[in-house]
């Protein structure tokens, strides 16, 4: 999916920071200001590389303040995004590029009933579409269907097993649900299929936490 235009600035900010200073915190356990209400649950999870599906409360950040002006530049960003999505849309309805742009945009907007719509669009043009596919599974995941979110995920990245995107959600919800072998070993597989995309980046920049916090660990003890 191209999603390089859908991530609202106000959410990459908070996310930039939480890679750089609250990842640690979250890979060695301690501390995390990141949470997940998706499942009814308080689990732990890490923050999504720009473009990745976010699912409508997955991850929230807390513990951060953003001010009033910062939340508004946010939501006009937000909205510049679906507007510019529905115009790319509303110009070429067929192309699935524009499609799946908009079904993205309404997704970051937690409108899920129109990013649905708009995914089953894309399907009825590609009805093999893994991205389609994958974000209609998180679309669920966001409802707090989380098992039945993770079969369709497997199920897409067992079909199309270069699916990035269904590989990098699905290690989210193995994360979120504490299962961090998995993660690490979903992400690994994200980032091998091409290092170069931002998600491939982000996979691999999980991986790289998640092995020094293991390294981290392994010294500590064998110190003790």
């Amino acid at each position: 999916m191209n999603r390089k235009y859908l991530v609202a600035i106000g959410i990459v900010a908070i996310l930039v920071v939480a890679l750089v200073v609250i990842v640690p915190m979250i890979t060695s356990g301690k501390g995390s200001t990141v949470g997940t209400q998706a499942a009814g649950t308080a689990q732990q999870a890490p923050p999504l590389a720009p473009g990745a599906t976010m699912p409508a409360n997955h991850p929230a950040v807390t513990g951060m303040t953003v001010d009033s002006s910062q939340a508004a530049t946010a939501a006009a960003s937000a909205e510049q995004l679906i507007k510019t999505a529905e115009d790319a849309y509303k110009a070429n309805p067929k192309d699935l590029t524009a499609v799946l742009a908009l079904a993205d945009a309404y997704f970051q907007a937690q409108r899920l009933d129109d990013s649905a719509r708009l995914f089953n669009e894309a399907l009825a043009l590609d009805a093999k579409n893994s991205d389609a596919r994958a974000g209609l599974a998180m679309i669920e995941y966001s409802k707090g269907n989380q098992q039945q979110a993770e079969a369709a995920l497997q199920q897409v990245a067992q079909e199309d097993p270069r699916s990035q995107t269904a590989l990098y959600d699905l290690a989210i919800i193995y994360f979120s649900s504490n299962l961090r072998d998995k993660a690490k070993a979903t992400w690994q597989q994200a980032a091998a299929i091409d290092p170069t995309t931002s998600l491939g980046q982000m996979a691999q920049q999980f991986v790289d936490l998640m092995t020094a916090r293991d390294a981290g660990s392994t010294s500590t003890n064998t110190s003790l």
